[in-house]
């Protein structure tokens, strides 16, 4: 987030270590209190890629309860640190598609194929439903593999 005024608190965004095995994050990795709740919220968090192998995609799917109300919406950016600066860029999906998948329904899954200097990913997940008062919970899943 750009702010040249320091005026918006910094929160802790969790960093997570992909190393080749499939990554898992859900409610139990997750910060307190986990999930979105509230409608058009946010979550940020930061994946470390020690084990990609180069030019083979990787897959990332977003998982949301199927007995929720809630619908989720998935953003993935290479976060560029040369240069001493930040700068995020966006990836290009390679390939994505929506299905359900009980117990858990999947919102997006999405494929990106990384070059050997990509090693530093950044995930935006935003709660895209107005639906706060059934589901106070906003409970979902992240999951990367190869």
């Amino acid at each position: 987030m750009y702010d040249p005024a320091h005026g918006y608190l910094q929160l802790p965004i969790p960093e997570f270590t992909y190393e080749g095995e499939p990554l898992r994050i859900d409610s139990s990795k997750q910060q307190f209190p986990a999930g979105i709740q509230s409608s058009y919220g946010m979550d940020f968090i930061q994946i470390n890629l020690a084990g990609v192998i180069e030019g083979q995609p990787l897959i990332i799917e977003l998982l949301a309860d199927a007995e929720g109300q809630s619908e989720f919406n998935l953003q993935v950016f290479e976060i560029d640190r040369r240069q001493n600066r930040r700068e995020l860029l966006p990836l290009v999906e390679q390939d994505y598609r929506s299905e359900t998948k009980l117990p858990n329904k999947v919102e997006k899954q999405s494929s990106y194929t990384l070059s050997e200097k990509t090693n530093l990913l950044g995930l935006v997940i935003t709660r895209v439903d107005s639906q706060e008062k059934k589901d106070c919970v906003g409970d979902y899943t992240i999951q990367l593999y190869q």
